[in-house]
């Protein structure tokens, strides 16, 4: 159990001292209130570590403060059989770093050398730290800074499977944990990080799932399961959404995130973040992390192969340069003939091989790539979105969430991002210029007019959609250019070229290629809101396109969208 300092800033007593000669250790020694502290350090073999060149803050308790505990608990702590104890008290009260008055107002947490958290917060005009009021602030010392404490700091003295026992909500993952013999590793010096599904996680797996692991013969499977939910190391909360992922005592990482202002560790949210153990941090989720199976991992180093070799050969094959484009394929297909059966199939590899011995020209060759490129992408996704690892709903909603837009070209000026997948959003465009053709095979029309113009490619491309007979016709589309400045307005040719007003849309994201109905479930979806959230069609559907048919057909992304304005109340 933490306790609580509060530094009371209208009560504080703030000591100022030029070009300070004493040591931390020398300065407490030399006052009459830290006699307990200084035989404390010593006994616990700290004082020649507070001696050093630091710098550190030491919140430092009074022999008054001490005397707050209860009875005959400093002589016990000052046994030698105690030494471990004693320590991790006193490092308790103990920062790195230099960090005066003005500098503890500013922070919510600090860090101490024994690795716990130290919370700050402000109350009553002054910042409090767990209940001890700091009553003389910057003391200056030649290695740091010392802030008087009216109470004893105390840190969490249970391990980590003591703080999961005592909250008397993780009876499934503790009986795993003995069942797989990782009690005795998981109560030793660590520290460790453990992200912990509470009881009712665990009833969320299949039925009958939790008895199978808990027999002997599965001990090598629970083992593996447990061991992805345990990090080296005390990771804190903003450590790990700063690292973005943890690796695992299983040798493979796992990934954090926030979404939509949740913390969430794979597909787990974090219920309780940063509890405090003696030898290490718990985080409570919501759902037992599932590490990945080996054919899962090879999935997804093949689907990154495809993505490298697209993301490489793409922009050049744009540019014109098919020759490179082809080359970065065939590198990408010679490596994917090698995989074995298992992710690569017989019919893939056949693709792969033509492909490989093509004589036909740069363009139809890099086309034949693609293909093959695509047909694999498109069945490891599938078989990817296919596993038992998520309820069907939950990996629909999971995908929307996470499925990030890959963008081959950059927004024109002002655009907003593309997405989210699958939901209704407001969108707001500012004035745009755009090159516009007619009919519905436009865009080597106006992929030669920006080329001759030297006008930079830009992602989307605008079509704007007809409807006709209950379903959506393109009637023309449109390039866009960088910012309004860029070239000039007019005709040229079969294009022309306008500016566009700012405009307000309703707008559904939409991932993989279109069919199944993908573009008329989105269009009922506009037309829903449209009619709940007080809105009124201003214009005609207009579908953007972010991605060139080099991009697998599973990773393409399009957003379908209707002009409105608010209606007036």
């Amino acid at each position: 159990m933490r306790s609580r300092i509060s530094l009371a800033l209208c009560a504080l007593t703030v000591v100022v001292a030029a070009a300070p000669s004493r040591t931390i250790v020398q300065t407490a020694a030399g006052a009459d209130d830290f006699k307990t502290l200084v035989t404390a350090l010593k006994a616990a073999q700290l004082d020649g570590v507070l001696q050093g060149q630091g710098p550190f803050t030491v919140f430092a308790p009074t022999d008054a403060a001490f005397g707050l505990l209860p009875a005959n608990t400093v002589s016990n702590l000052l046994k030698r059989h105690r030494r471990g104890a004693l320590q991790s008290i006193l490092k308790y009260h103990v920062v790195s770093g230099r960090l005066n008055a003005a500098d503890l107002i500013e922070r919510r947490t600090v860090a101490t050398i024994n690795g716990q958290t130290l919370t700050l917060s402000r109350e009553n005009a002054g910042l409090s730290i767990n209940g001890a009021r700091v009553t003389t602030a910057d003391i200056a010392c030649s290695n740091g800074v010392i802030h008087v404490i009216d109470s004893v700091l105390l840190p969490e003295s249970k391990t980590v499977l003591d703080v999961a026992h005592s909250a008397g909500s993780f009876r499934t993952l503790l009986a795993a944990v003995k069942a797989a013999g990782l009690d005795r590793a998981l109560r030793g010096s660590g520290p460790f990080t453990i992200f912990a599904p509470t009881d009712e996680a665990f009833a969320k797996l299949p039925s009958g799932t939790v008895q199978t692991l808990l027999k002997p013969e599965n001990r090598g499977r629970l083992v593996d399961l447990l061991k992805f939910h345990v990090v080296v190391g005390r990771v804190d909360a903003a450590a790990a959404l700063r690292a973005r992922n943890a690796k695992t005592l299983a040798g493979s990482s796992v990934a954090i995130r926030l979404e939509n202002g949740t913390l969430r560790v794979a597909n787990a949210r974090i219920l309780t973040a940063d509890v405090a153990a003696q030898n290490g941090v718990i985080h409570v989720i919501d759902q037992v992390l599932q590490p990945a199976t080996p054919e899962a991992r090879g999935r997804a180093s093949v689907m990154k192969l495809v993505e490298n070799a697209i993301d490489r050969g793409a922009p050049r094959f744009n540019d014109g340069d098919m020759a490179s484009c082809v080359a970065i394929y065939a590198t990408a297909a010679e490596g994917l003939v090698e995989l074995g059966s298992t992710l690569v199939t017989k019919g893939e590899r056949t693709m792969l091989e033509s492909a490989l011995a093509s004589t036909k020209i740069d363009r139809e060759q890099a086309w034949e790539f693609r293909r093959a490129f695509d047909a694999i992408y498109k069945r490891l996704d599938q078989t990817q979105a296919a596993a038992p690892s998520r309820g069907a709903a939950e990996k629909r909603e999971g995908a929307k969430a996470e499925f990030k837009p890959r963008l081959e070209a950059p927004l024109p000026k002002g655009f907003p991002q593309p997405g989210p997948v699958g939901r209704v959003v407001v969108k707001s465009y500012p004035q745009y210029r755009a090159a516009r053709s007619k009919g519905g095979n436009s865009f080597w029309t106006l992929f030669r007019h920006i080329k001759k113009n030297d006008i930079a490619m830009t992602a989307p491309v605008e079509m704007t959609m007809d409807e006709k007979d209950g379903t959506m016709v393109q009637a023309d589309m449109a390039f866009l250019y960088e910012s309004p400045q860029q070239g000039s307005k007019g005709a040229d040719g079969n294009v022309s070229v306008l500016d566009l007003a700012p405009v307000e849309v309703l707008s559904v994201g939409i991932r993989g290629p279109m069919g199944d109905g993908k573009v008329e479930s989105a269009k009922a979806a506009i037309e829903s809101h449209l009619r709940k959230q007080g809105w009124k069609r201003d214009g005609a559907w207009r579908l953007l396109g972010y991605n060139s048919p080099m991009v697998p057909a599973a990773q393409r992304f399009w957003e379908l969208q209707l002009p409105v304005v608010r209606v007036k109340s």
